[in-house]
């Protein structure tokens, strides 16, 4: 019997055993699983038909995988016109459909071919996971088709993430988070109590002051106490001294007489305790008396 006429009555009977309908013409078909995804997606290949595909130079009997036709991604070796393997759909793919090719390399004109589709390389945007528990933060990221990563730090809340909210990235990136306690770098603080705004007048002032800051602010408030003192007083014996003179004037009253010693007349302050001393002294070039104020 023929060689080829041995091998048709093989498949034909390994058609039987599978419970499929050989025939003896060659039919070569190419199936692929999956049929669509992304760029550098594994594929499991199945070619079938190919029983009059002859030996090749290396006389083995096997079929080329080519995407698109010129690229080659592998071989498969058959066995009764039958083969399997796997193969990559190549990382720089574009978007859209594209050939996968089964070739024999015997006889390049047995062939067969199927549609692969690529998918778009698509982006998802990192959502805000601070201020939530570690458990939230996994689920929330998860809802963005994003993966929670590396967990630093001790505390119950997110205080820190990287990528930041906000960030585009690839399906399936891993979102590390560092851990603070509550009210640590807390990005949304609950309402605290009286004291703990700085704004807040009604709290407790010293009880997180530098006690230096506090010691420096109290000398302060009294050496100004001391110089506002010191003034008040200057100030008040400036007045006294104006009102003595303005009371000498208003109230001692000069009548010398020609052979008489001069005379002075002191009225009592009765506003005042403080006792004013003059002293009269005569003037030969004028007709008037001097008077001079000694002290009080």
């Amino acid at each position: 019997m023929a060689p080829r006429a041995a091998r048709r009555v093989l498949g034909i009977v390994l058609g039987l055993l599978l419970g499929t309908a050989a025939v003896v013409d060659s039919n070569p078909t190419l199936s692929v699983e999956p049929g669509a995804g992304a760029p550098e997606t594994e594929v499991s290949v199945v070619v079938q038909g190919f029983t009059d595909c002859p030996d090749d130079t290396t006389d083995a009997r096997r079929v080329e995988l080519l995407w698109d036709g010129d690229e080659l991604l592998g071989t498969a070796d058959l066995q009764v016109g039958s083969g399997a393997t796997t193969v990559t759909v190549p990382a720089e793919s574009s978007p859209g459909p594209h050939v996968l090719l089964a070739r024999c390399t015997g006889d390049p004109g047995l062939q067969a071919e199927a549609r692969f589709d690529v998918f778009g390389i698509f982006e998802v945007t990192v959502p805000d996971v601070r201020g939530t528990s570690p458990a939230e933060a996994e689920a929330r990221l998860a809802e963005s088709g994003l993966v929670l990563g590396e967990v630093v730090g001790e505390g119950d809340l997110v205080a820190e993430q990287d990528p930041p909210a906000g960030t585009p990235v690839e399906p399936e990136t891993g979102v590390d988070v560092v851990l603070a306690p509550v009210g640590v770098d807390d990005p949304e603080p609950a309402d605290d109590g009286p004291g703990d705004d700085p704004g807040d007048v009604t709290g407790d002032v010293t009880g997180d002051q530098d006690p230096d800051r506090i010691l420096w602010a109290l000398g302060l408030g009294l050496g100004l106490l001391v110089l506002a003192g010191a003034a008040g007083t200057a100030a008040v014996r400036r007045v006294r001294r104006r009102r003595a003179r303005r009371w000498v004037r208003e109230h001692v009253r000069l009548s010398p007489g020609p052979t008489s010693a001069p005379e002075v007349r002191v009225a009592e302050d009765p506003a005042s305790d403080a006792t004013l001393v003059v002293r009269l002294v005569g003037s030969t070039d004028a007709p008037d008396e001097h008077l001079e104020v000694i002290g009080r």
